[in-house]
């Protein structure tokens, strides 16, 4: 068991994706706040100068006895993965097939999900582009994007949703924009407006606003077990028992690696 700000940090906020954000009141006293759900936040003040390091200990074993209850509620929910919540098959397309992309130009739809693997180099290994009804995959080839997926990144009437993380790796590798100027900033209300409005989103910076500032990536599962509440599970990535998922992450990286 490490020190109270240890684990209320690591076991306990970045376990569950809460937000947590260390601060003073008006009496300069240390404070935590705690974003355990959308729009729930429960504060935690030590009646000791924010100038004493030690209070920060101190204010997290307060949140940790207060938080107990919801800590239980928590660990009683059951675990299952994102596969159980949406169980139904999708449709793959392959991206080099005319037809695939005729479907998709014949009835555009709004948005569309982005993901990719292999984003340490440009372009990156795979790129995932899902509607609501089918998917296609890209494998980008001679180093260039299709001349579709490079069409729908500059239609901006077509949303773009990301669950990238805070460095922007995926967005970086297709080719889009970024202001580097534009950073995050964990411990502030005024955090970047920057993709949380089309035609580029990005969910993990929309969270903050709505979760609370949070030190690490939250990543989909989380998300959606604190966006969907009413399931009153814990979603979980698939881990090292699922040697396939570990086996395909490794050829990716030998990929990036020109191997």
């Amino acid at each position: 068991m490490g020190s109270p700000t240890q684990t209320l940090n690591q076991s306990v906020c970045q376990k569950y994706g809460w937000g947590i954000k260390y601060g003073a009141d008006s009496m300069g006293h240390w404070v935590v706040d705690v974003f355990f759900a959308i729009g729930e936040c429960k504060s935690y003040t030590a009646a000791i100068p924010t100038g004493d390091k030690k209070g920060k200990a101190i204010v997290s074993a307060i949140a940790l006895e207060g938080l107990k209850d919801i800590i239980e509620k928590e660990e009683m929910k059951q675990m299952i993965g994102l596969s159980k919540i949406f169980p139904d098959t999708i449709t793959v397309y392959d991206s080099r097939s005319q037809s695939s992309w005729k479907r998709f130009w014949s009835n555009p739809p709004i948005c569309v999900g982005i993901d990719v693997e292999g984003n340490q180099i440009s372009p990156p290994v795979l790129v995932q582009i899902s509607t609501d009804s089918y998917t296609i995959l890209e494998v980008p080839l001679d180093g260039c994007l299709s001349d579709d997926l490079r069409r729908l990144l500059k239609t901006d009437s077509i949303t773009k949703v990301f669950c990238d993380n805070f460095s922007n790796r995926d967005k970086k590798c297709l080719g889009l924009n970024i202001d580097e100027n534009c950073k995050k900033d964990t411990d502030k209300k005024d955090i970047s407006l920057q993709f949380t409005k089309p035609p580029i989103v990005d969910i993990e910076v929309i969270s903050l606003a709505l979760l609370g500032p949070t030190q690490v990536p939250r990543g989909l599962s989380k998300l959606v077990s604190l966006c969907m509440p009413e399931l009153n599970v814990r979603i979980e990535k698939p881990g090292k028992s699922s040697k396939q998922r570990y086996k395909n992450v490794g050829k990716f990286a030998l990929i990036e690696q020109g191997k």
